[in-house]
This record gives C-alpha cells, sequence and structure tokens, in this order.
C-alpha cells in the first residue's frame, strides 16, 4: 500500500516534508525547516478515549520514543485508558483527563498544567472530526499542532495527514502520524507491559476459583454502545454449550459497569461461573493473559486479548470493516454480511431489530470456538 502523504504528497523514508495547512500553506518551506531542526524538547500525545483506542496506539507511542529518544512525551488520556501505560517505557508521564459531560470544563482547568510542560508538538492522532482532542489541542500551548486534515483540523493546525481510508485499520492510521515524523515504517504489534504483582493476582485469583492448570475461555459480554453487544442470552446459551462439550472452563471477565450484564449471564447460564468484576484494567488483563482463548464484543478486552497473543472469537455489527479487525491471530470474526446495515456505525440499532448481532447464533459462535480450540491445539 503506498505511504500517506501530506496534502497528497508522499512521504520519505526519514523526516518526511510536512506541509503547512490552512491559511499558513505558503509558508510551508520555513515550516518543514522548522520540524528538521532537530528532536522536539517535549510532545505531547492525545489518546482521551476508550481502552481499544488506547492498546492500538501503543506500537505509535514505541515508534515515536525510538524516533525521539530523548524527548519528553506525555500522554493525555482516559480515565478507562491511563492504566495501559502504567508502566510503559515509552511514555514519560501520563495525565488523565475527567470523564463525563464536563470534559471541556476538565480540560480548560488542565490546561495552565499543560501549558507549563511547554509542548514543541502536539499529535491529535484522531480520525473523526472530534472537538474534544481539537480544544486539547489548542488548549495545550503547543508550537506545533499536527494531526489528520478536515475542516476543523485543516484550519487550526500547522499540518495535517489527509483523513484515512475508511477501511484503514486503527493501528495503522495511529501510527500513520508518527511514521508522518520519520518514525519505522512498520509499527509491529501492541505489546502491553504487565507486572510480576498483576501476575501473581492472576495466580491466586485463579486458585481461589479452583481454576489453576485450566484450560481458560474467557469471555467478556460488554461494550461501550448497545449496537456493539452479543445477547446475553446468546452468551448463556453458549455456555452451556462449551460446557457440556468440555471444551474449557469459562471466565467471565468485565469491568464496573459490566456487572448487571454478567450477574444476567450467570442466572440465565443455570449452573455457577466464576467472575472477575473490576475496575483494575491491569490485574483483568493478567487473567486474560492466562486464557486459551477470548470471546467478546468488537470492543477493548478484545483488543487487549489480541495483543496479549490470545486467540478471539468477536462479533461484528456496528463497526467499521477493516478498522477494528482484531490484529495477529489466529482469530474468527463473525458477522452478517448479507445485512445492509452491517457496519452502520451507529450506538443503537437504527432499525430496532439489532440483527447483525441477534442474528449470529450461540451454535455458529460455538461452532467457530470449537474449529478455534482445534486449530491452536494442533
Amino acid at each position: 500500500m503506498p505511504r500517506p502523504g501530506i496534502e497528497g504528497e508522499r512521504l520519505s523514508p526519514c523526516a518526511p516534508p510536512l506541509k503547512a495547512c490552512g491559511r499558513r500553506r505558503e509558508a510551508g518551506a520555513g515550516f518543514v525547516a522548522a520540524l528538521r531542526e532537530g528532536e522536539p524538547r517535549a510532545i505531547l500525545f492525545l489518546r482521551v478515549d476508550r481502552i481499544g483506542d488506547m492498546i492500538l496506539s501503543l506500537p505509535a507511542l514505541r515508534a515515536l520514543r525510538a524516533r525521539f529518544p530523548r524527548t519528553r512525551i506525555t500522554v493525555l488520556a482516559s480515565p478507562s485508558n491511563q492504566a495501559l501505560l502504567r508502566p510503559d517505557p515509552s511514555v514519560d508521564e501520563v495525565l488523565v483527563l475527567k470523564a463525563g459531560r464536563l470534559r471541556p470544563l476538565h480540560l480548560m482547568a488542565l490546561s495552565p498544567a499543560l501549558r507549563r510542560r511547554r509542548f514543541d508538538w502536539v499529535l491529535d492522532p484522531f480520525p473523526e472530526q472530534d472537538p474534544l482532542p481539537v480544544l486539547a489541542a489548542l488548549l495545550c500551548g503547543a508550537r506545533r499542532r499536527i494531526g489528520f486534515g478536515g475542516s476543523l483540523r485543516s484550519r487550526l493546525y500547522h499540518a495535517v495527514l489527509p483523513p484515512p481510508p475508511p477501511g484503514r485499520h486503527f493501528r495503522d492510521l495511529t501510527h500513520d502520524l508518527v511514521r508522518a515524523l520519520g518514525a519505522a515504517a512498520d509499527p509491529g504489534p501492541p505489546r502491553p507491559v504487565l507486572l510480576e504483582e498483576e501476575h501473581g493476582f492472576a495466580r491466586r485469583w485463579l486458585a481461589q476459583q479452583g481454576l489453576s492448570g485450566s484450560a481458560l475461555i474467557g469471555i467478556h459480554p460488554g461494550g461501550t454502545y448497545p449496537s456493539q453487544r452479543w445477547p446475553l442470552a446468546h452468551h448463556a446459551a453458549l455456555i452451556r454449550m462449551l460446557r457440556a462439550a468440555a471444551l474449557g472452563r469459562v471466565v467471565l471477565l468485565g469491568g464496573e459497569g459490566d456487572g448487571a450484564s454478567i450477574a444476567a449471564i450467570r442466572r440465565q447460564a443455570g449452573f455457577p461461573l466464576p467472575a472477575l468484576v473490576s475496575r483494575d484494567l491491569r490485574r483483568a488483563a493478567a487473567v486474560l493473559a492466562r486464557c486459551r482463548l477470548f470471546i467478546g464484543n468488537n470492543s477493548g478486552p478484545l483488543h487487549l486479548a489480541a495483543a496479549l497473543g490470545i486467540p478471539t472469537v468477536s462479533f461484528r455489527g456496528p463497526t467499521r470493516a477493516g478498522r477494528w479487525t482484531p490484529l495477529g491471530g489466529p482469530h474468527r470474526v463473525l458477522e452478517r454480511p448479507e445485512l445492509e446495515c452491517l457496519g452502520c456505525e451507529r450506538g443503537a440499532c437504527p432499525r430496532g431489530s439489532h440483527a447483525c448481532l441477534a442474528g449470529i447464533s450461540p451454535r455458529e459462535a460455538f461452532a467457530a470456538v470449537a474449529e478455534l480450540l482445534r486449530e491452536t491445539r494442533a
């Protein structure tokens, strides 16, 4: 695939030309010279969204560190994804923007702390026209604002990449931004860093559940939006099939917002099921790392499982094909390709039927799990 250009140009392998955008386009030569002056002293990387977005940004952060080894790299993260960077050798500092509808006000309150850090560059890797990272880029006081083009960013940013094509994977489009600054061409896989104390928790918790040494199948039933979630009754039916076939011991995993869904699955399954419902993402990841297979919706834990090298079976409904496919493998992505509304990117089903996910039967999911377990056992 051709390398992405800046304002339609091809990029050279190292320190490629970045052109000024909007009203400053005529100053392109001077801007290129400014970017080539040397290694920036401080960079702010914006990632104030969700878990999966941060996981798929880990290769870009790793490449950014390799490109600028002496630069102080700060990430502005969200409460849900910040734990993935504690620790991470690619990052010097993590700042957290509070969640909720008052986020713009929280961001304004945080802006003096951002400005005190005197960032040379702010990198906005958001591919969509979300105003919050644009506001963060403006308030942080960085000398250079760099991101993807679009009506708003093209007027306010100093350098822009063309908006990524719809099918470009999120890991790759995020890496495109740092590659435009001379980072290595190959992003490589995400590699979350887990500590021994977190592995120790996983060993103790599994021992308490009587699961030490068991072949584990992790299931996460949650998702940010209702349209992303495979029906809970389907999960319960699948778990009964897995138990009857003795394919493995199921462990239910979830965050604080998944408690009600996990309780419903446990009731409908009809037998006791171990469940870890925790706000500690890193501990949950350590338990997930001990699973032989993961089953879940297209959400953060799916991409975390893939990053940990775990085979996955997932369900695609409203999410865009190609952009959110789990990396590595082997994986199975189940979907209803005959539906014209597949990939609608809506948070709630506009037709009210939820056919894209409700139409994937537990038996179909069981067949995918059984096939994947046979494949990985060989």
